[in-house]
């Protein structure tokens, strides 16, 4: 089978923005929702703060009791209460009463404000001299200052983060509805692979795709469901596929993608169900012979066999579809040489990053795609634009950085 047209990047995109990727819901306990996407809109059960509270340690009054109060003239109060964190006031205060409450406790009824401790005497264990006055409100955080009940407080859509769980906590919520994690389905294609850790011969190569798209999976938020090794048949690759399919929300086959004798990958696509291969073939440098097809409602995606490609193709276009996308983290620095470019396509440079005096200094990583060693050594990428003849010494360019999980 012969490339189809080949497509822009902007192209690819608006084919995988059509992917509806549905794995359906589950309700877990809020730790272990950290990390994954709501399935639905959170409501406060609660008003946040349940009652008006403390931000002092003071004496919690009525305003109108210390209006005027000074430390030549101070305020004689009653102490009708001496409060601990954790427990409510059993009295109301009257005209010329106080009560004693620590930061964040609670306050009793007809308190209005709070004259912090440092402004106040001790005359008796039920008397004190208030040497400040203070407005109404002050020092006072209101009930349902911070949520009202019944106020959404997350969005279906919402990542969950570790701070989202001290929120969810605070409002004695324990199980929420999350999108289940997508099932990526990994088949690695070639007579030449052979499983890592395994002994190999001249002329065999250990497979390192598997295990890094299972790892990039994890890191990403899906689940990742190995099928092996296939080898460069027909009848191998489509059964396997056909399978994956059946199991997965997205399958992924490395290898088998361009034009030679032995590339099934495309014809597997086609033969199983429609629509079948939507690209095949993207105007981008490293990754020009990536598939991307669907089988039914399942996106397929053919991605090269050379590491470097199938790495920065799966970031690219399959992590967007894993429900828990975040866009990437950019730096913007200089240029310490030249780029050259053959234009016609989107070339991504792997680059090495290191400040210099006051600016970032950013150094093009020169490497073939099967060169496994870049993925480490790289700090992020650059992208040459698909008319561009290249980037010149000194430009000022966006780093788009490698994820550190």
């Amino acid at each position: 089978m012969a490339f189809l047209n080949v497509k822009s990047v902007e192209e690819v995109y608006k084919v995988i923005n059509s992917f509806k990727v549905n794995p359906g819901e589950q309700i877990v306990d809020i730790v272990d929702a950290v990390g994954k996407t709501l399935a639905e809109d959170i409501y406060s059960p609660y008003d946040l703060p349940q009652f008006n509270r403390s931000a002092v340690d003071g004496y919690a009054v009525r305003w109108e009791d210390v209006s005027g109060a000074s430390e030549s003239l101070p305020s004689l109060l009653e102490v009708i209460e001496r409060l601990e964190m954790g427990t409510a006031p059993t009295n109301e205060l009257k005209p010329g009463s106080c009560v004693e409450v620590p930061t964040g406790g609670m306050l009793p009824k007809n308190a209005d404000s709070v004259v912090m401790v440092e402004y106040t005497e001790n005359f008796s264990d039920h008397e004190v001299g208030i040497h400040k006055s203070v407005a109404s409100g002050e020092n006072v955080i209101i009930k349902g200052e911070d949520i009202k009940k019944g106020e959404v407080i997350m969005n279906k859509g919402d990542q969950v983060l570790p701070e989202s769980i001290n929120l969810l906590s605070s409002l004695g919520v324990t199980k929420v509805s999350i999108v289940k994690p997508v099932r990526v389905g990994i088949i690695s294609t070639g007579d030449e692979l052979v499983e890592t850790g395994e002994e190999w011969c001249l002329g065999e190569i250990p497979n390192s795709n598997g295990p890094g798209l299972m790892a990039a999976c994890k890191l990403w938020g899906g689940i990742p469901e190995y099928y092996g090794i296939v080898k460069d048949q027909f009848n191998d690759v489509k059964s396997t596929l056909k399978k994956a399919v059946n199991e997965c929300e997205i399958v992924l086959l490395t290898g088998g993608t361009s034009v030679g004798k032995k590339d099934y990958v495309a014809e597997a696509i086609e033969s199983i169900g429609t629509p079948g291969v939507l690209i095949h073939g993207i105007a981008l440098k490293p990754g020009k012979p990536t598939i991307i097809g669907q089988i039914d409602n399942t996106p397929v995606f053919g991605l090269s066999g050379n590491p470097v490609s199938a790495m920065l193709c799966f970031k690219l276009f399959v992590r967007p579809l894993l429900n828990n996308y975040t866009e990437e983290k950019t730096l913007i620095g200089y240029l310490n040489q030249n780029i050259p470019s053959a234009g016609g396509r989107q070339d991504y440079v792997p680059v090495k990053v290191n400040q210099v005096k006051d600016k970032i200094e950013v150094k093009p990583l020169f490497a073939k795609s099967n060169s496994i060693g870049v993925l480490t050594k790289m700090d992020g990428y650059i992208i040459v634009p698909i008319h561009s003849e290249g980037l010149a010494k000194g430009e000022k360019v966006k780093i788009y950085l490698k994820e550190r999980g």
